[in-house]
């Protein structure tokens, strides 16, 4: 999956979806790129994308009910402190 195909399966999830997992396919990681349209997903609790080869985050996020997040086999080199405050039910941050 590639960065437009990632913003248009993000347009079609429903607002109210409280659990989104996106996975690369074993041999073959999706390139993305952090997309604040996730942003628009606020009764998001669980997020993992996981093999998106994701460089970094953004700085923008507002996901104020998220409580898990999964980005294990991405390519984050650093991550901003800032990166974390729009998400204060952050209980569970996976980068391994």
């Amino acid at each position: 999956m590639n960065d437009s195909e990632f913003l248009s399966l993000l347009q079609n999830v429903p607002v109210d979806v409280e659990h989104l997992e996106i996975r690369g396919a074993p041999g073959k990681p999706n390139k993305l790129h952090w997309s604040d349209n996730l942003n628009r997903l606020s009764r998001l609790q669980h997020l993992a994308l996981v093999d998106c080869s994701m460089p970094a985050l953004s700085q923008s996020i507002r996901l104020p009910l998220l409580s898990q997040l999964y980005l294990m086999g991405n390519e984050l080199e650093q991550i901003q402190l800032g990166s974390f405050v729009g998400m204060p039910m952050l209980e569970m941050l996976d980068l391994s």
